[in-house]
């Protein structure tokens, strides 16, 4: 069995150069957040509210078992 990448992962991996494992460019904390955020939307622990200023909601804060994605519920 393989352990599947969670999506900050996947986007941690792909902003980076193959040979030199150097950032691709400045944005990577963002592109990392917003991965976990959308992990954590698809995993229906967050939700987008259909406001007129769209804002996270919580929908269940326990633990998902990912440091990285448990962090950014904390945050939450």
């Amino acid at each position: 069995m393989t352990d599947q990448l969670t999506f900050p992962q996947a986007l941690f991996l792909l902003a980076r150069e193959n040979e030199t494992g150097k950032p691709l460019g400045n944005y990577n904390k963002y592109i990392q957040t917003a991965g976990g955020l959308a992990e954590l939307i698809m995993m229906d622990r967050l939700a987008l509210t259909s406001d007129k200023q769209p804002k996270v909601k919580l929908i269940q804060s326990m633990p998902t078992g990912s440091a990285y994605l448990d962090a950014l519920l904390d945050r939450i």
